[in-house]
C-alpha cells in the first residue's frame, strides 16, 4: 500500500514536465496555425484592399488608424514581443506553482517512506525478540513441531506440539485459501486507491494549472493579423 504514494509522486512530476515542455509549446504552435488559417480564409473570401469597412474594423482591432497601418511595424513588433514575454512569465510562474505543489507531495512521500521503513524495522525487532517456531530435523517425517524461545542458553523446548499429518494438511489448505482471498482483496483495494488518487491529481492539475496556461497572448494574435494582412491593407 505504501508504494501508491511513491508511484503517484513519480507520475505527477513526469506529467508536469511533459505538459510544460511539450504539450504547452505544441498548443502555441496549434493556435498560431489556426490564426493563420482564419486569416487565409478571410483573405480568400474578401477583397480586403477595396473593403473600407473591413479595413476600418481591422485597424480598430489593432488599435491603429488607417493611415498608421503601414507605419507602425516597429511598434507592432514591440507589442508582439511584450505579449510573448508576459505570456512566458505567467506560464513560468504557473510551472513554479506546479513544482511547489509537487514538492509538498514529495515531502509527504518521504515522510511515508520513513514511517514505512521504521514500521518494517519494528516488525523485524518484534520477530527477533519473540518466540520462533521451527521444525525439528528429526521430526520432519512425522510432522512434529517444536517451539523454542529464541536466545535461551540451553535451547530447551518450551513445549512439544505434535500434529497428525492430516491436521497439518487441513490447516495448510485453509491457510492457503485464506491467503489467496486476502491477496485478492488487498489487490482490489490497492488499485482502487491508486486509481482514485490518479483521478484526483488529474482533476486538480487540469483545474488549477492547465486551465490557466496561456498558449497565445492577445498581443501576439494582433501581430499575426497585422503581419498577414499588411500587404492587403495599404
Amino acid at each position: 500500500m505504501f508504494s501508491i504514494i511513491y508511484h503517484l509522486t513519480g507520475i505527477s512530476i513526469l506529467e508536469i514536465c511533459f505538459f510544460f515542455y511539450y504539450v504547452g509549446p505544441m498548443e502555441t504552435e496549434m493556435f498560431t496555425h489556426t490564426v493563420d488559417l482564419l486569416i487565409q480564409d478571410l483573405d480568400s473570401q474578401t477583397d480586403i484592399s477595396s473593403n473600407q469597412e473591413l479595413k476600418q474594423n481591422i485597424s480598430t482591432l489593432l488599435g491603429l488608424s488607417l493611415n498608421e497601418i503601414n507605419n507602425n511595424t516597429d511598434n507592432m513588433t514591440d507589442m508582439y514581443y511584450d505579449g510573448k514575454n508576459q505570456r512566458d512569465e505567467k506560464n513560468n510562474a504557473l510551472f513554479i506553482k506546479a513544482i511547489n505543489y509537487w514538492g509538498i507531495l514529495c515531502i509527504i512521500s518521504i515522510i511515508v517512506g520513513v514511517m514505512h521503513y521504521r514500521y518494517i524495522q519494528h516488525r523485524k525487532l518484534l520477530k527477533y525478540n519473540g518466540v520462533v517456531t521451527v521444525t525439528a530435523n528429526e521430526c520432519i517425517e512425522t510432522g512434529d513441531i517444536q517451539s523454542y524461545r529464541k536466545g535461551s542458553i540451553d535451547a530447551q523446548p518450551d513445549e512439544l506440539l505434535i500434529y497428525s499429518p492430516t491436521l497439518i494438511n487441513s490447516n495448510s489448505n485453509t491457510n492457503t485459501n485464506s491467503n489467496k482471498k486476502d491477496g485478492v482483496i488487498k489487490m482490489i483495494v490497492h488499485y482502487t486507491m491508486f486509481g482514485g488518487l490518479i483521478i484526483t491529481f488529474q482533476y486538480l492539475f487540469f483545474r488549477y494549472i492547465i486551465y490557466y496556461y496561456n498558449p497565445l497572448s492577445l498581443n501576439e494574435t494582433k501581430y499575426l493579423i497585422y503581419q498577414k494582412l499588411l500587404t492587403d491593407i495599404s
